[in-house]
Order: C-alpha cells, then structure tokens, then sequence
C-alpha cells in the first residue's frame, strides 16, 4: 500500500467517501442534509452490510482501490474511519 503524499488527493479521497456514504443515506433517509465524520455508520446512519459492500464496491469503481483487502471492513465505524481506511492506498500503476 502507498500512503497518499499531497493533501489534495486527501480531500478529493474525502469527498468521493461522503458521496458515496451520502448516496446511500439518501436513499434510506431522504431528509437528512449532510454526514459528518463522527456519523456512525450503523448506529446513526442505518447501514447493513449491503449498503457497506455498495459504498465499497462504488469507491472502488471510483476510487481504483480496495483497502478491505488488506484490512477488515468490520474495524470500520464511522464516515471519517471510511475516510482514513481510504487515505492509506493509492491506485496500482498501470
């Protein structure tokens, strides 16, 4: 795994998280307006394991990477933990 180096890719890997968790929100929660970091990914938002795997499955499609592959997906709690798990890998060079 490649540690991302420059802060913009962070927040871009940042953003494209949220989107992806906020997808899924919507479509369970169509009134809510944002999700934060500290938003427990089962507790707070509602998730199961299928919404897990589709946020994991669109952030691979979006993102080129996997970090369950490495690591657990169930030390995984909240968005901004989502997030980190994102911060460590970079896409393999083609």
């Amino acid at each position: 795994m490649a540690i991302l180096e420059e802060p913009r890719h962070a927040a871009e890997v940042d953003a494209a998280v949220r989107a992806a968790v906020s997808a899924v929100v919507r479509r369970r929660h169509a009134d809510r307006a944002a999700v934060r970091d500290d938003d427990r990914l089962i507790d707070d938002l509602g998730f199961d394991s299928l919404d897990l795997a589709q946020v994991v499955a669109q952030l691979e499609i979006d993102l080129g990477v996997d970090p369950f592959r490495a690591m657990s997906v169930g030390s995984v709690r909240t968005v901004g933990q989502l997030c980190a798990a994102y911060h460590h890998v970079r896409p393999p060079h083609t």
